[in-house]
């Protein structure tokens, strides 16, 4: 995958890009799993 070689900000924003064919349940999923970890960090 080129992915992988991408550094790992590209790749999140490649991921960002590509959420946009995503559902909005697959959507709201990420972002919640997200937040629960920056929650959890701090």
């Amino acid at each position: 995958m080129l992915l992988t070689k991408m550094p790992h900000n590209n790749a999140l924003a490649s991921m960002l890009l590509r959420g946009i064919n995503l559902p909005q349940k697959v959507i709201k999923h990420l972002i919640n799993d997200i937040l629960i970890t920056l929650v959890i960090r701090l």
